[in-house]
């Protein structure tokens, strides 16, 4: 459980502030599209509906965005983000599990 709140407590403090405030400076607005989406979905289901399980369009989806902030972010640390987001996604489509990173 510890390491959830550190993995929570990263995403939203750091990770995702600095994808959406890097793209809206930079005027990306993939990036932006896809940092937003990323924010409303973890959002909805950590405050709104903790047993909510994300529907399979929704998986595919984030992996998208992951895709896409990879490809169009404009920093390696945005293009980092999406990477460890990838690796996060594919590792869940390998293992049929709902953990991420660890």
């Amino acid at each position: 459980m510890e390491k959830e709140k550190v993995f929570k407590s990263l995403l939203y403090l750091l990770l995702i502030p600095y994808l959406i405030y890097t793209s809206y400076i930079h005027q990306n607005t993939t990036v932006l599209i896809c940092g937003v989406s990323i924010l409303t979905t973890h959002l909805y289901k950590d405050i709104f509906n903790p047993t909510w399980i994300y529907p399979t369009i929704i998986k595919r989806l984030g992996t998208l965005c992951a895709g896409l902030i990879v490809i169009y972010g404009d920093t390696n640390y945005v293009k980092m983000i999406g990477f460890a987001k990838l690796i996060g996604d594919f590792r869940k489509y390998i293992f049929h599990n709902d953990k991420y990173y660890f």
